[in-house]
């Protein structure tokens, strides 16, 4: 399954809005939404709006047409970047000879 880091930042003038998608979401009353959401494995998930910064990041992995449904919901609210990745195990099955050396020269 792929497997992206997605960075949302949305405008600060956007929160409110922001958090009321999110209560709606929650409340189940954005049932395809929160259907896909469920199928999705979310390794991190982390706010830094928590500390005053428009941001979330998370670390996703799942089908991409669940991943789309879920991000296409948030589409008009900010703007993601979304960069496909891999876990480090899988990196050292890749490059095994490589990633050994560099971490341990």
């Amino acid at each position: 399954m792929p497997r992206f880091v997605q960075i949302y930042r949305w405008e600060p003038e956007k929160t409110p809005e922001v958090l009321k998608r999110w209560a709606t979401f929650i409340k189940g009353e954005r049932p395809e939404v929160l259907e896909a959401f469920k199928r999705l494995n979310y390794t991190a998930w982390e706010f830094g709006s928590a500390y005053g910064q428009t941001t979330s990041v998370t670390v996703v992995e799942g089908d991409l047409a669940d991943i789309s449904t879920v991000n296409r919901d948030w589409w008009d609210l900010g703007t993601f970047e979304i960069l496909p990745c891999v876990n480090f195990d899988t990196l050292l099955k890749w490059y095994p000879d490589k990633v050994i050396h560099t971490l341990n020269p």
